[in-house]
């Protein structure tokens, strides 16, 4: 068991022994401690302290929560509208695990990539390599990249990726998105729980979409529709799912080849690899399209895969009578990196995902297009 998954144990109170208990009660001391900061640093933003406004509208895409919520589909989904609409479109990423994101760098111009992933992250790189129509600009000063991406490229159009609680730069649309599988990070504020900041914030959002919606019972997503509103009553709620839509070698993902259908390797028993913040929904993506899966190895949250996980991995999918793997877009950068991939031996598919909304489209697609 990795480390995510033993402090999900913790917070979640799966974990029922002694030891949990008391490192419950040490978050939660942490947890309120946090929540005040957070408190304080929203009050100082929301009077416009040390704001900066762009010269061009702003879209923010974001979430409350730590993990995974579908944001890089998202952007995606945003930016192809834009486009669409004829917007010189910029993505602003943290380049969260760059080389260096003290400083503003740009990882791509209108598709051209300049970096590897080693120096971009493997978020800032994946979606330079699937938005050929658009700018992505990595750095902590998102006001910085802004600028940089409408003086120097030239981009009418910025999406925040990852933006919901980057407050230094004014946005003109916040999009939230709500993982309906674990809506509020167990309840509590970081530490103790997964929420970045209190449910307060949620009032921030101009729309929020609720993801995920196909993986949990009818009766939670109303109840969880129910709580937004005594939160947010006037704001548009819409709803979507995590949509694949491409299955690749990844020889075929790395070289840019057309991919097959979804199911096209469904007779194969498959192995799940992850470096992602919610592995769990990943398999069950996979099975719902009708795959076996015999195992997955769940590792952490951008996990940086080596040359030596590569014979681990390997010698799990033996073991278990897996006759190939399977790995998410995210970590397919990372796999394309090492060495050692040439030398695998056994068929690595990538399963590319979308987002697909199915309730709400018309609603978002007027915010984004009324700015």
């Amino acid at each position: 068991m990795n480390r995510d998954s033993m402090f999900k144990m913790i917070i979640s109170g799966h974990d029922a022994s002694l030891a949990g208990d008391m490192a419950r009660a040490g978050l939660t001391t942490a947890s309120r401690l946090y929540e005040h900061i957070m408190n304080l640093r929203n009050r100082r933003f929301d009077k416009g302290i040390g704001v900066y406004h762009a010269d061009v509208p702003v879209i923010s895409v974001g979430n409350i929560t730590v993990g995974g919520t579908g944001k890089t589909p998202m952007v995606r989904y945003i930016c192809d509208i834009l486009n669409t609409d004829g917007y010189h479109t910029a993505v602003l990423s943290r380049g969260y695990k760059a080389e260096n994101n003290k400083t503003s760098r740009i990882v791509s111009h209108m598709g051209n990539i300049d970096v590897s992933p080693m120096v971009s992250g493997d978020e800032a790189w994946l979606l330079a390599k699937s938005l050929p129509q658009s700018d992505v600009i990595i750095g902590r000063s998102r006001a910085t990249s802004a600028a940089l991406a409408t003086s120097s490229l030239g981009a009418n159009r910025l999406v925040l990726d990852d933006g919901f609680q980057h407050r230094q730069l004014a946005r003109d649309l916040d999009i939230l998105l709500i993982d309906a599988s674990n809506p509020f990070g167990f309840g509590y504020v970081l530490p103790r729980g997964l929420l970045r900041e209190p449910l307060t914030g949620l009032s921030r959002a101009d729309m929020i979409m609720i993801t995920k919606v196909d993986q949990v019972p009818e009766s939670e997503l109303l109840q969880l529709r129910r709580q937004l509103k005594q939160y947010v009553p006037h704001t548009p709620i819409g709803e979507a799912i995590h949509k694949p839509t491409t299955m690749y070698t990844l020889d075929e993902w790395m070289d840019g080849k057309e991919g097959q259908q979804v199911k096209a390797y469904v007779t194969d028993p498959i192995m799940t690899v992850t470096g992602i913040g919610n592995p769990e929904s990943f398999e069950m993506t996979l099975t719902s399209l009708g795959y076996t899966s015999v195992h997955c190895m769940a590792y952490e949250d951008h996990y940086n895969f080596t040359n030596d996980d590569l014979v681990d991995i390997w010698s799990m999918a033996f073991a278990k009578g897996a006759k190939a793997i399977v790995i998410t877009e995210k970590d397919a950068v990372k796999f394309s990196q090492l060495p050692a991939i040439t030398d695998f031996n056994i068929p690595i598919y990538v399963l590319a995902i979308g987002i697909e909304c199915i309730e709400g489209e018309d609603q978002l697609r007027t915010l984004v297009r009324s700015l």
